[in-house]
């Protein structure tokens, strides 16, 4: 659904632009690719500064009722004014905290799903690293699905398996 925006949006600003033909289906493609790595960028870097908070929360031991309080006085920009828009409920829990803050930066199940699928070892990574980051976008993916039982992650797994079997056809028709 986001490619398809894009597409929608470079078509119609490269045919403002004058390109026409393969010009401009080249150009869409290369601003479409280039906006995709962007947003996966982004996903990557938030996901991982809230990683980082709560290791180093864990590591100095605070109890995780002050996690909120203590994160918010590390954001800043967007997720400062996401953070600041919470009711004081939401605002002191740091676990809708982070579900508010990951869903608005398009960190949501199927982001990291997508992110899983198509892991790749990166230039220079050993082994090791490439399954701990496979490993996380795993994590993240079921944990953003709202997986909690083996017969639940089973289903979820089974469940992509089973889509990525199907035709284009039937798995927009699902």
């Amino acid at each position: 659904m986001f490619e398809l925006d894009l597409n929608a949006k470079y078509l119609d600003l490269g045919v403002r632009l004058g390109r026409s033909g393969e010009d401009l289906s080249a150009w869409v493609e290369d601003k479409v690719r280039q906006d995709m790595e962007r947003s996966d960028r982004q996903i990557e870097r938030e996901n991982l500064y809230l990683e980082r908070f709560e290791r180093h929360a864990t590591a100095f031991g605070w109890p995780e009722s002050e996690w909120a309080s203590c994160l918010s006085n590390l954001l800043q920009d967007e997720a400062l004014s996401i953070f600041l828009s919470l009711s004081p409920a939401e605002g002191s829990d740091y676990q809708d905290v982070k579900r508010v803050l990951l869903q608005r930066f398009g960190c949501d199940w199927n982001g990291f799903r997508s992110k899983f699928l198509s892991v790749k070892p990166q230039e220079a990574e050993d082994f090791g690293t490439f399954i701990n980051r496979a490993r996380r976008y795993f994590y993240r993916w079921v944990e953003l699905s709202g997986v909690s039982t083996l017969e639940s992650l089973s289903y979820l797994v089974c469940s992509e398996i089973a889509l990525q079997a199907c035709d284009e056809d039937f798995v927009a028709y699902v």
